[in-house]
């Protein structure tokens, strides 16, 4: 499944990156322009609602377009430096292939399009079914786990719990995994508006 999501740089604007996805066919119709969460929750983008709450990096706009038969998600940076940062800390990879991992796992194996229209109200157990199913490679590598806790359907908040090794890392470690899962709950789930993470330390 890899590289189903290309990655185009603009020497013109050093602090975008743009995300194709040239796997699959075309579902925008009107082009979006999001500059805060908020905007991006009104649209009914969930993945653009992802990059735009995380305080790790800071997103200045972010763009969703069709172009020659695919969709494209523009990620515009507060700097180019932005772009330097690293969600994968052991890995060391650039923040593009990181952000590309997030999409592909959210979008393409799950084949929803960029902008989710629908709400239904899914059980803690089918949660956590698709979050074991898609969880970051990182969690059964370093030998944690991830699990679904609860949800709040009133505020549309998710509790997950991080176990074993995932519960006593260190909080620059557990960044890209919360990143990640964050994204893949959202896009997922119309009824998740925010993830919370809580560690079992037993």
């Amino acid at each position: 499944m890899t590289n189903q999501v290309k990655i185009e740089q603009n020497a013109d604007n050093p602090a975008a990156r743009y995300f194709i996805l040239s796997s699959l066919p075309q579902t925008i119709s009107t082009p979006l322009q999001l500059r805060s969460k908020e905007a991006a929750q009104e649209a009914g983008c969930p993945i653009a609602v992802n990059f735009l709450g995380t305080s790790f990096f800071k997103t200045q706009e972010i763009r969703l377009y069709p172009h020659d038969g695919h969709d494209v998600l523009c990620i515009i940076m507060q700097s180019a430096d932005e772009w330097d940062k690293k969600l994968d800390t052991r890995r060391a990879r650039p923040l593009e292939e990181s952000i590309r991992e997030i999409i592909e796992k959210q979008i393409v194996l799950a084949a929803n399009p960029l902008v989710k229209v629908g709400n239904g109200i899914a059980s803690l157990a089918e949660m956590d079914s698709y979050l074991q199913k898609n969880k970051p490679d990182t969690v059964d590598r370093d030998n944690g786990s991830v699990r679904v806790a609860g949800f709040d359907p009133k505020h549309g908040v998710l509790k997950v719990e991080f176990g074993k090794t995932c519960a006593s890392g260190c909080v620059a470690g557990q960044q890209g995994t919360r990143v990640t899962v964050t994204a893949l709950m959202r896009n997922r789930f119309p009824e998740v508006r925010d993830v919370k993470f809580t560690a079992d330390i037993t």
